[in-house]
């Protein structure tokens, strides 16, 4: 075990033999439903505002990068949206 912080423990958890892609966009809705995304390797679904995203994992590597490179291509029509970059950064 490895301290976390002063008084917290940390344990790493079971190893869990996955692989795990992440498909993110810029999206030109405010808030992206990303419902229509229902394999079940679908694991985390990314909500921030603008945004669309999702986390696929799978003990398989090649259904991981087919469904992101699938996921990519409709997040293109379904959500992606671009912008030009700021001057300075925002955050």
């Amino acid at each position: 075990m490895a301290a976390a912080a002063d008084d917290d423990v940390y344990t790493v958890p079971d190893h869990r033999r996955e692989y795990a892609g992440i498909i993110l966009s810029l999206a030109r809705q405010p808030e992206p439903d990303t419902s229509g995304y229902t394999d079940p390797e679908v694991r985390v679904r990314i909500r921030k505002h603008h945004h669309a995203g999702l986390i696929v994992a799978s003990p398989d590597p090649q259904r991981v990068e087919f469904l992101v490179g699938a996921y990519s291509e409709r997040f293109a029509r379904d959500f992606m949206a671009t912008a030009p970059p700021p001057d300075r950064p925002i955050e």
